[in-house]
């Protein structure tokens, strides 16, 4: 059975919930749409994202359950106060967080490691 690996930080996509009708209102309010608000980010935190992305794909294609969690809902706040995260991007997996920076291979392999994909066993029945 999977165990479940979160993915904890704050995501710039947190208009993405809405729908495209919303979103379309949203433009006579001053909000723009997601790429254009990406746009305007720092160079910076662009690079993290795609490092944070890079890890997000690489932990789905070994097989865990990601799940990812924006620090500003009630469950990213309950996890941050429990792992006591402070800035930037986090994995936790089985009460161990760790914090997502330059090496993203190293990160997946510790987080496999953990023993994130447990086989399942097998039953075996005897009849008669």
């Amino acid at each position: 059975m999977k165990k479940t690996v979160y993915v904890v930080g704050l995501f710039p996509t947190v208009f993405l919930t809405a729908s495209r009708h919303a979103l379309r209102s949203l433009k006579f309010f001053g909000i723009s749409d997601l790429s254009t608000q990406l746009k305007e980010y720092p160079n910076e935190l662009l690079e993290e994202l795609k490092k944070v992305e890079e890890t997000i794909y690489k932990l789905a294609s070994k097989g865990c359950k990601v799940r990812v969690v924006h620090s500003l809902s009630i469950l990213g706040i309950i996890l941050s106060v429990r792992h006591h995260l402070k800035d930037g991007f986090h994995v936790i997996v089985d009460k161990t967080a760790f914090k997502i920076e330059n090496e993203v291979d190293s990160l997946v392999d510790k987080v496999v490691s953990l023993g994130v994909i447990k086989p399942r066993r097998k039953l075996r029945f005897k009849i008669g």
